[in-house]
């Protein structure tokens, strides 16, 4: 029988309905079959991630380091719990470049903020496409925050943050930021000093949600000025002030971190958080608060400028333990991204391949890392862009059964230390070791080109 043209169109039209309605089914099976499998392949319990950065303290300046006078009874039961790299470095020894190594595993030469200078005397709109250099290159690169995200966890920026707005760095909340004129004056950030309140309100807010906190006060940094309480403490154990002062600080910064983690205990939140712990560099000061002279703290490359013991405490999945391998801030993320069951991609903006090794294995078994350096650099202080100049490059490695320190002025000495018989870093032995510097060398800038 033939079929007539408006029967024929609408047996056409009714088809075609039928193969949309196919293909929209076939697609949605496919999505959610898509994430079904993903889903599956995530850890069962996803940990919450609280990670603490002191700003500016001395390597050795803790109770579980031995420091004779020094009260840190939070720190040291978060080191007696947990596992500690007490041979932790960070690549720059300045705070904004050293946390944006921490949050993007790169080191600042890939990142490329390396200073701590702002384009404090230049006109800025309030428009994000104005954002100066750093804080639009932050914008631009793979952080943290912005892995966790695709995983399902909120984050939450407080306390030492440079690049302007939270957002730029991928978190999901942070410090209210001023705007205007005022976005170029730096304020004390008010987390740990003037309470916890902040990163309290944001868990709450989490619910079942995973969370990742940021918490970076500017603590112990200058100003050395703690609550007369902390002062006390340590009024007869020098006659230096601004020791005391310091040494308040540490054990003022050392509190809050005991509140943070009461918190979580009365919340029962306790048993799945991982809690990680590091220092952006150390400590800044006069000869006479380092105890060395000349001061070889922060913005050098000599130990107590870039040494951190790092603190990985999950008590109720990892057991307490001392490790002597040789870690390293960028080591966060590709540690995190495997604990996640993850796969360490390239930098999206850069291209460049993560530098650092996942710390895991080491963690739960001990297991050997594939390294036996690890290195940094320091760039001068200059304008905030994109192109600053490298200064040095440094290199801690292990040799002969000795720990070295090499330190590669670009156009000037080099320096080589034996950290075994010489931890103060005053004896430089270059001279003495020509072909240990040549090889040491090659290794430093293949990692470092």
């Amino acid at each position: 029988m033939r079929m007539n043209a408006p029967a024929r169109n609408n047996l056409l039209l009714a088809f075609a309905l039928i193969l949309i309605a196919l293909s929209v089914v076939v697609l949605y099976g496919w999505r959610m079959y898509s994430l079904h499998h993903h889903v599956q392949h995530l850890p069962a319990e996803r940990p919450n991630i609280v990670l603490i950065i002191a700003d500016d303290i001395a390597w050795n300046d803790y109770g579980f380091n031995h420091h004779p006078f020094l009260q840190t009874p939070n720190l040291d039961k978060l080191a007696a719990s947990g596992v500690v790299f007490n041979n932790g470095y960070s690549p720059s020894s300045i705070c904004r470049p050293s946390l944006a190594s921490i949050i993007t595993g790169l080191y600042p030469s890939q990142h490329r903020i390396t200073g701590n200078m702002r384009n404090i005397g230049q006109f800025r709109s309030d428009h994000s496409w104005a954002l100066p250099p750093f804080a639009k290159r932050m914008s631009e690169l793979q952080t943290l925050p912005r892995a966790l995200k695709t995983l399902g966890y909120r984050s939450l920026q407080t306390g030492k943050w440079w690049e302007e707005d939270y957002s730029t760095g991928g978190f999901d909340d942070g410090d209210k930021k001023p705007e205007g004129f005022w976005r170029h004056v730096v304020p004390i950030n008010r987390i740990g000093r003037f309470g916890m309140q902040p990163i309290y309100d944001f868990i709450e807010q989490s619910q079942q949600q995973p969370f990742f906190i940021w918490y970076a006060p500017q603590m112990p940094h200058q100003p050395w000025k703690p609550p007369e309480k902390y002062l006390a403490l340590y009024r007869d154990k020098t006659s230096n002030t601004d020791l005391a002062g310091y040494w308040g600080m540490v054990t003022w910064f050392d509190d809050t971190v005991g509140q943070l983690i009461q918190y979580l205990d009365q919340h029962n939140l306790r048993d799945n958080t991982l809690i990680i712990y590091l220092a952006d560099n150390g400590v800044y000061a006069p000869s006479d608060i380092l105890l060395t002279s000349p001061p070889k703290g922060k913005d050098t490359a000599y130990e107590y400028g870039n040494r951190t013991p790092i603190i990985f405490n999950w008590p109720s999945h990892w057991k307490p333990a001392q490790r002597d391998a040789l870690a390293s801030s960028i080591d966060l993320f590709p540690t995190l991204l495997e604990l996640l069951q993850q796969p360490m991609r390239h930098d999206i903006q850069s291209g460049a391949a993560y530098p650092g090794v996942s710390l895991l294995h080491a963690i739960t078994d001990n297991a050997p890392l594939k390294r036996n350096a690890v290195v940094g650099e320091i760039f001068p202080e200059g304008k905030e862009n994109l192109d600053n100049r490298r200064e040095l490059r440094w290199m801690r490695f292990n040799a002969d059964h000795h720990t070295w320190k090499l330190i590669d002025n670009i156009g000037g000495a080099t320096e080589l230390y034996n950290l075994d018989t010489d931890p103060d870093e005053n004896y430089n032995l270059a001279a003495q070791q020509p072909e240990r510097v040549q090889h040491a060398l090659q290794q430093l800038r293949e990692q470092l080109p």
